[in-house]
């Protein structure tokens, strides 16, 4: 064993990280189940049994109009419209996830960008960056969002882009004072005295350090807006009909919550199996890259 490492060099850093995190076993599990809700989604056409927006009046509805419970032919049973409801949780997963994934990737980008910058410039740049963070953030998030999708016309880049401009300030807190620390260190001090170019220091010194705190707020990220669209959805606001969204599918479904609650439950379970696989896999990785903060 000790042999057969040396012979092949030493580990680097993130094969310690992807190493530590395998070996925790429950977001190892959630990770899988993630995986599987992916390639589900990405999947859709081929494993859904029916277009999601197709309607079966006659055999999907009972006779006094109401949705189906699941049976041989509709697994999950049917809604309100007599649409299959296990199509459309499948295709709601590429809506749901895609977009909770690009919303989350923006702001942990701009937050990367905005905060990395402010923190290595330092100075006035500093100080005017972090009172655009300070105003941002005290503003009513879900009401200013409410009128800008109102303003706009709904749909998916809409729900993105409104979700992202109020996303991006945590990151970018937490990747300055990253690069506060890290801009101090000797070999970015000889770099600058070397006249190597600022940018180049960013990109090429500053960056690679505070990779491992983009992945894991990345991780930690896509619950907050997964949670964001889904509240649009819910009100409305979201994607709009008759594509099928998670929140969107709990929003139609609270009208025969009484006589039909399987049309809420299974796209609520689906949205919280996956927030809490999210949080579980974004939990493990910060543990995995920082393992002084096990046990905390």
């Amino acid at each position: 064993g000790g042999a057969a490492e040396a012979a092949r060099g030493p580990r680097t850093w993130w094969q310690d990280a992807w190493r530590r995190f395998l070996a925790q076993k429950v977001p190892v599990a959630a990770g899988v189940v993630l995986l599987i809700l992916v390639l589900v989604a990405i999947a859709a056409p081929l494993i859904a049994p029916y277009d999601p927006i197709e309607q079966f009046r006659r055999e999907g509805l009972s006779p006094l109009g109401q949705p189906l419970p699941p049976n041989d032919r509709f697994w999950l049973g049917t809604d309100g419209l007599g649409r299959d409801l296990l199509s459309r949780l499948i295709y709601g997963a590429r809506i749901s996830l895609g977009i909770g994934l690009t919303a989350s990737a923006l702001a942990v980008l701009i937050g990367l960008l905005v905060g990395g910058v402010a923190g290595f410039a330092g100075g006035r740049m500093d100080f005017w960056v972090m009172r655009l963070i300070d105003t941002v953030t005290s503003l009513p998030s879900f009401f200013v969002m409410l009128l800008l999708v109102v303003m706009l016309k709904p749909g998916a880049w809409v729900v993105i882009v409104v979700i992202t401009l109020f996303s991006w300030t945590l990151p970018a807190r937490i990747f300055r004072s990253q690069v506060l620390t890290v801009r101090h260190q000797e070999f970015i001090v000889a770099a600058q005295a070397g006249g190597v170019a600022r940018s180049r220091i960013f990109f090429r010194h500053v960056v690679p350090h505070v990779l491992p705190l983009v992945i894991v707020y990345l991780a930690l990220g896509i619950p907050n807006t997964i949670f964001a669209e889904a509240s649009l959805s819910f009100i409305g606001l979201g994607v709009p009909p008759p594509a099928p969204s998670w929140g969107g599918m709990i929003q139609d479904g609270m009208a025969y919550y009484r006589a039909a609650p399987w049309t809420a439950i299974f796209p609520g379970l689906a949205l919280m199996i996956t927030v809490v696989c999210l949080n579980l896999v974004g939990a493990g990785l910060r543990d995995a890259m920082d393992p002084a903060r096990k046990g905390r």
